[in-house]
C-alpha cells in the first residue's frame, strides 16, 4: 500500500535535545463539522512541550490509499495553528468543510528521540437549502395536497409535518435523490384543517430547518343568486393585508381552471352556462404561505331544494378575545334562499353574513348555519369556534385536610382560565421555587412557611394569583435556658432562670425540673432557683415536648427577716458577718 501523508518539518533556532517519552492526545469523540464552514482537528501532546522542532504529519485512514492532508507549504484549506506548536498543540484547521471531507484523520508527532500518533473522527452535516412547500392540488372531499422539497443535506434528513398543536401529520409519498450535493428530499401530505398553521421540518441531529404555511377559510364578494346567462363576478377578500406579490389560483370541483393563475382576486364568469355549475375555490399564494377558501357554489340547473351548504371564517389567523369575527354560508338554494345561524342548538342570527364584534372567551363552540327555500332546507357542517385570551380567573389554593405540621406532604394547586392553557410558575414571596399546576413539597419544614402565589401565562398575556400563606406547624426545639441577671451579681441581688424555645404555635407550658428529681420544681418561663444544682426546662405545645441541657447553679442564701425572701447568689459565695 502506498502511504502519501503530510510531513511539517519546522525548523527552529533553539535546539531541543530533549529525550522524554511523550504522549499524543486524541479527541474525546467524532468532532462535528458543518459543510461550508472551518473545523478544527484537535492534536497535542502530553504533558505540554513544545513541538516546534518535531515532524508533524495529517492524513487520512480511512481512503484506500492514505491521502495527503496538509503540505506546510500548501494552505489552501488546511493549516496549522502556529502559534500553538510551542504549547504542544498540532491541531489541524480545515476550511470550507465538505461532505467529501468526512472520515478518520491521524495525527503523527515524531521528535529525535519519540513518536506517537491519534486518530480524529470528523462526521460532517451539511445544513440543506430552505424547504418550499407548493400546493399541488385538492381532492373531492375538501383535502388540501401539499408537497414539500429541499436539497443539499448530508446526511439524510429526518422529515416530518406538524400541525398548529405540534402533533406530526402522516407524510404520504417520499422522494430521495442523493447526487454530489447530498441529499435531496420530497415529500407530500394531505390536510383538512381549516384556521391552522401547518410545518414542513427537516431535522439532522445538530441543526433544523422549517417552512411554514398556513390554511384558512377566506371571505368573498358573490351573488345572491345566479341564473343562466348572467356574468358573475367573484371577488377574494382576506382580512390579511395583500400586495401584488400574492397569486391568485381559481378551482372548479377541485380543478384548476385554465389561465386562472394570476395576481387579480376577480373571476369573472360572463354569461354562465349550465355546464359552469360546480363548486367553485380558489387559494392565493404570499410568500411561504397559502391561503385557502371554498367560497361559492354556482348553481344554474332547475328550481331545487338546497344540496350543499357551508360556513366559511374570518378572520385567517388564530381567533383572539376582542377580535371581529365573520362567518359567511354559501349554499346551492335555487331561487335564493333564507339562512338562519345556530351555535350549539341555539338560534343566533340570520342572513348570509353572521358577524361577533369585540368576540368573547364565551363564544366559543360549535357554529352552523340552516338554508332554506320553498323546497327544502339544509344544514351546514359545523365549525367551531376557538377562542383565544390571556389567563384569568387565576387562583393557588393548599390542599391540605387540617394543620400543616413538620414532615407532612403537601400540595400548591394553581388553576387558572386561559386559552390556549398558560404555562405556570410557582413563586414563595418573589422567588421561584417551581413550574407546573402542582407544585409539591414532601417532608415539610418550618422554613418552608411564607406567602405562596402562582402566575399564568400565554402568549396573549400573563396574571398572578392573590397570594396565600403557608404555616408549617413543628414542636419545641432549640430549647435553652439563660440566667438573669447576666453581668455582675452583688449581695442582695435575685437569680432567675429562663427557659428559650421555637415552637410553632408558641409554648405556653414550661416546667422546671432538679436533675435526678421525678417531681416538677416549678412552672412559667422564667424559674427562681432557691437552692444549689443542676436545673433543666421542659417545653410543650400540642405537637410535642423537648427539654434543655441542664445548667449548674451554685451559691449561698443569705436568711433576712421572716418577712423578706431569700436572695440567691449566682456563682458567687456570700460570708456572713
Amino acid at each position: 500500500m502506498k502511504l502519501i501523508c503530510l510531513t511539517l518539518l519546522i525548523i527552529s533556532g533553539i535546539t531541543d535535545s530533549r529525550s522524554e517519552q511523550y504522549e499524543v492526545v486524541e479527541a474525546a469523540g467524532p468532532v462535528l463539522a458543518v459543510a461550508g464552514e472551518d473545523v478544527i482537528l484537535p492534536c497535542s501532546v502530553k504533558p505540554s512541550i513544545s513541538v516546534v522542532d518535531m515532524r508533524v504529519e495529517w492524513f487520512r485512514l480511512d481512503l484506500r490509499d492514505s491521502q495527503l492532508v496538509h503540505l506546510y507549504e500548501d494552505h489552501r484549506r488546511t493549516e496549522l495553528i502556529h502559534q500553538e506548536l510551542q504549547r504542544g498543540d498540532a491541531s489541524l484547521k480545515l476550511s470550507s468543510v465538505r461532505v467529501s471531507d468526512e472520515g478518520l484523520y491521524k495525527c503523527f508527532i515524531q521528535s529525535r528521540s519519540w513518536s506517537d500518533d491519534a486518530t480524529v473522527n470528523v462526521s460532517v452535516e451539511a445544513v440543506g437549502r430552505p424547504p418550499v412547500i407548493t400546493v399541488d392540488g385538492f381532492d373531492h372531499s375538501g383535502g388540501l395536497h401539499l408537497q414539500c422539497e429541499s436539497g443539499g443535506w448530508y446526511p439524510e434528513p429526518d422529515l416530518e409535518w406538524l400541525n398548529s398543536e405540534g402533533v406530526r401529520l402522516s407524510s404520504e409519498t417520499t422522494e430521495k435523490h442523493r447526487n454530489t450535493d447530498g441529499f435531496s428530499v420530497k415529500h407530500t401530505v394531505t390536510v383538512y384543517e381549516r384556521d391552522s398553521k401547518i410545518h414542513c421540518r427537516f431535522r439532522l441531529k445538530h441543526h433544523m430547518l422549517e417552512t411554514l404555511i398556513i390554511t384558512t377559510n377566506l371571505q368573498v364578494e358573490s351573488p345572491e343568486g345566479v341564473t343562466e346567462g348572467d356574468a358573475v363576478h367573484l371577488t377574494c377578500k382576506s382580512s390579511c393585508t395583500l400586495t401584488d406579490r400574492a397569486t391568485f389560483i381559481w378551482y372548479r370541483n377541485s380543478q384548476p381552471l385554465p389561465e386562472r393563475r394570476d395576481r387579480n382576486n376577480q373571476l369573472l364568469l360572463q354569461s354562465v352556462r349550465r355546464e359552469d355549475a360546480g363548486r367553485y375555490s380558489y387559494s392565493f399564494l404570499w410568500k411561504f404561505s397559502v391561503f385557502i377558501n371554498i367560497i361559492f357554489i354556482l348553481y344554474t340547473g332547475p328550481l331545487d331544494s338546497p344540496k350543499e351548504t357551508f360556513v366559511a371564517v374570518s378572520p385567517c389567523f388564530d381567533i383572539v378575545e376582542g377580535d371581529s369575527v365573520t362567518m359567511i354560508c354559501s349554499s346551492d338554494a335555487n331561487p335564493p334562499l333564507k339562512i338562519n345561524w345556530f351555535k350549539g342548538g341555539t338560534f343566533v342570527g340570520s342572513g348570509r353574513i353572521y358577524s361577533i364584534s369585540k368576540i368573547r372567551s364565551d363564544h366559543s363552540g360549535e357554529y352552523k348555519c340552516k338554508s332554506i327555500n320553498e323546497h327544502g332546507e339544509k344544514y351546514s357542517d359545523a365549525v367551531t369556534l376557538n377562542i383565544m385570551y390571556p389567563p384569568k380567573n387565576i387562583s393557588l389554593f393548599i390542599n391540605s385536610s387540617g394543620e400543616i405540621v413538620e414532615g407532612d406532604s403537601v400540595s400548591l394547586i394553581c388553576s387558572s382560565d386561559s386559552d390556549p392553557p398558560g404555562e405556570i410558575s410557582c413563586f414563595k414571596g418573589g422567588t421561584f421555587v417551581g413550574s407546573g399546576r402542582i407544585y409539591n413539597i414532601s417532608k415539610i419544614r418550618s422554613d418552608h412557611s411564607g406567602e405562596y402565589k402562582c402566575k399564568s401565562r400565554n402568549q396573549h398575556g400573563e396574571k398572578y394569583s392573590d397570594a396565600v400563606t403557608l404555616n408549617v406547624m413543628y414542636p419545641p426545639r432549640n430549647i435553652s435556658v439563660s440566667i438573669s441577671p447576666s453581668d455582675e451579681i452583688v449581695e442582695g441581688d435575685s437569680v432567675t432562670l429562663i427557659c428559650s424555645s421555637d415552637s410553632n404555635p408558641p409554648a405556653l407550658n414550661f416546667s422546671w425540673f432538679k436533675e435526678n428529681q421525678k417531681s416538677a420544681v416549678g412552672s412559667g418561663q422564667g424559674f427562681s432557683a432557691l437552692q444549689s444544682g443542676r436545673f433543666y426546662c421542659e417545653v410543650h405545645n400540642q405537637h410535642g415536648s423537648q427539654r434543655s441541657d441542664a445548667v449548674t447553679v451554685t451559691g449561698q442564701f443569705m436568711q433576712h427577716q421572716p418577712s423578706q425572701t431569700y436572695k440567691f447568689y449566682k456563682n458567687i459565695t456570700i460570708t456572713q458577718p
